[in-house]
């Protein structure tokens, strides 16, 4: 029993070892203030929505945190957008 305890605490701690190596990119504009969905768009650019009770926008933005588009989406409410996706 003790055995099994050990290679259950192992392997849970080495399913873990890449905790905490999240790398800071940018702040966002202050016109995001509640990001719910991202998709990666370029090396530079990535594309935000925002969740429920915001405008009914889709933001791109640079690496850098500069706002550089505001698609406003006519016929659609945000009710509670979660998630955006991109395809090529």
């Amino acid at each position: 029993m003790k055995l099994l305890s050990f290679l259950y605490i192992t392997i849970f701690l080495i399913g873990c070892s890449n905790y905490g190596q999240l790398t800071f990119v940018t702040k966002l504009p202050k016109a995001v203030k509640e990001n719910s969905g991202i998709a990666y768009y370029s090396n530079e650019k990535a594309w935000f929505i925002e969740d429920h009770g915001n405008d009914d926008v889709i933001y791109q933005i640079d690496f850098k945190g500069k706002l550089l588009k505001e698609l406003r989406v006519k016929n659609a409410k945000n009710h509670d957008w979660e998630d955006l996706t991109h395809s090529r």
